[in-house]
């Protein structure tokens, strides 16, 4: 993500929204999508009290803006790529491939299965907090896909965007300096 004087903000996270890693890309985007509007609604609640790797959500409307600019990001990662998901998983079916090449193809996979979840994240929150889906019919949905340990989308659902549709922001996630 581009930032102000044109630097980019880089984050290696994983496909795992209670990861350290990605709660801080979170909060970066947070603030750097934040309206004037939300920036003092944020310092109303917090009044130095947030720690800046840890905002929580304060609207839904910059939620919202954040998702769309992580699936942006994973989506420009993707096309970075010169084989398709498809292509690596044949690739790995050779069984006379090099053992550094299998490991490399295997690096590539793992990054592309994360661009991938954020993507799915951004798709599946979005309309939950537009209010086009019931958050208890994607919860139950989520419950009975089959996901890898960490892929899955339901603590970002109960945790971040359930609490946030029901207080407009979430005032009781927010991590107190420690003094």
């Amino acid at each position: 993500m581009k930032v102000i004087g044109g630097d980019i903000k880089k984050f290696q996270i994983p496909g795992n929204t209670e990861h350290e890693k990605t709660v801080e890309m979170f909060s970066f985007v947070r603030l750097a999508l934040s309206r004037d509007n939300e920036i003092k609604v944020l310092s109303n609640v917090a009044l130095g009290h947030v720690k800046i790797d840890n905002i929580p959500p304060f609207s839904v409307e910059n939620e919202i803006r954040t998702l769309d600019a992580v699936r942006a990001s994973a989506l420009r990662c993707l096309s970075g790529f010169d084989t398709s998901s498809a292509e690596d998983e044949k690739l790995l079916k050779t069984e006379e491939l090099p053992f550094n090449i299998r490991n490399a193809i295997l690096m590539r996979r793992g990054e592309k299965i994360v661009c991938h979840y954020f993507i799915d994240l951004a798709d599946t929150m979005i309309p939950v907090l537009e209010r086009r889906s019931d958050p208890k019919d994607v919860l139950r949905k989520l419950k009975k896909k089959k996901r890898a340990v960490g892929l899955t989308h339901e603590p970002y659902l109960t945790h971040i965007i359930i609490p946030l549709l029901e207080k407009g922001f979430v005032k009781a996630n927010i991590v107190q300096k420690s003094s």
